[in-house]
């Protein structure tokens, strides 16, 4: 069985734990000019939420989290689920938080994989590591998910879906 982590900067421990990882190219989006040429498969991020909508029309891998407020987003929910884009989910940002605002975070996931279950979107698991302490083995991501409210089906479904 494979387990893929999409975006990692610590392959070799990933592997070690049990996944495929891949080592997605990571791309910041500030203005509308950076959307010509990109890669059909890498991750992108912007702090907006218009420019990650035409983001899912170019690319297969959309990092919502740089958008405040992006756990109510059902314009991008659905842009995604129409054109066949898949959200990161990166758990690093929780992993790196502490105390109420790790709590806070959490809550922001919670809400947001509601919204991509209630409108049908594709999500993948990315732990975004940057060192070997960022990677988690496939149980450990399968509980975090699990407390981020997906089922347990859905947590394993999650961390198994390869980006097509």
């Amino acid at each position: 069985m494979e387990y893929y982590d999409w975006n990692t900067q610590a392959p070799e421990k990933s592997e070690a734990l049990g996944w495929k990882a891949f080592k997605a190219q990571k791309i910041i989006l500030k203005n509308n000019s950076q959307l010509k040429g990109l890669p059909p498969v890498c991750s992108v991020c912007s702090a907006s939420s218009e420019l990650l909508r035409l983001a899912c029309r170019k690319t297969k891998i959309v990092d919502p989290t740089m958008i405040r407020g992006f756990e109510r987003d059902v314009g991008l929910a659905r842009e995604a689920t129409e054109r066949g884009a898949y959200f990161e989910i990166p758990l690093k940002p929780i992993l790196r938080e502490t105390g109420e605002r790790r709590a806070r975070t959490m809550q922001c996931y919670r809400e947001f994989l509601a919204l991509c279950i209630k409108h049908n979107a594709r999500f993948v698991y990315s732990s975004q590591a940057e060192t070997n302490e960022d990677v988690k083995s496939v149980f450990e991501a399968e509980i975090l998910l699990q407390q981020l409210g997906l089922t347990k089906e859905h947590a394993k479904a999650m961390i198994k879906r390869k980006v097509e």
